[in-house]
């Protein structure tokens, strides 16, 4: 058991995991939002159309990085645990 790479793989699950929460709660919805209100729609000002290029990247994207940062990072934590811990050289 290798705890560098067992602390490693859960710190890379744990960032995977608040990159995929932040752009399933936060970014979608503003996304779609935007996209609504690109699309035809009046924005909160009465007087104003958002354009549909402002909205910027679609999240999908972050979604899948994130969930392929979560593979990287089961593998680093399953290595983790198989692997032989490093022997310490005593002088």
């Amino acid at each position: 058991m290798n705890k560098v790479l067992i602390i490693a793989g859960i710190v890379v699950l744990a960032i995977a995991k608040a990159i995929i929460i932040k752009s399933a709660l936060i970014d979608q919805p503003a996304y779609e939002r935007c996209l609504s209100s690109s699309a035809g729609g009046i924005a909160s000002n009465f007087n104003t159309i958002v354009p549909a290029g402002a909205c910027g990247t679609d999240p999908i994207n972050y979604f899948i990085i994130g969930w392929i940062v979560v593979a990287a990072g089961g593998v680093l934590l399953i290595y983790g645990l198989k692997a032989e811990s490093p022997r310490k050289v005593w002088r």
